[in-house]
């Protein structure tokens, strides 16, 4: 990252211009996973959120219910299957 902002410095072109494009072909968004709906929890160290991710090269997407604590571990899911779930909600 430093190289793009000395790269950056040297040739008086912004940032954002210094970053090399790549290129959107079809199905590059196939694979990827989008957050959604985030919720922290009432005492502040979970956060639930909903995980959207495309099916393949398929239109339809998929979407379950995440749990992360706080302290950097790693995200859970807490639905799994055929049936989407969405809307994560804290009760008190």
């Amino acid at each position: 990252m430093s190289e793009i902002k000395n790269a950056a410095k040297q040739s008086d072109t912004p940032i954002s211009y210094a970053i090399p494009r790549v290129p959107v072909t079809p199905g590059a968004f196939s694979h990827m996973a989008f957050p959604s709906d985030a919720r922290i929890s009432p005492d502040g160290t979970r956060v639930a959120f909903v995980k959207i991710q495309r099916e393949g090269d398929s239109p339809k997407s998929n979407s379950h219910l995440w749990i992360v604590k706080l302290d950097k571990s790693e995200p859970e899911p807490l639905t799994h299957g055929l049936q989407d779930a969405n809307s994560p909600r804290w009760s008190p």
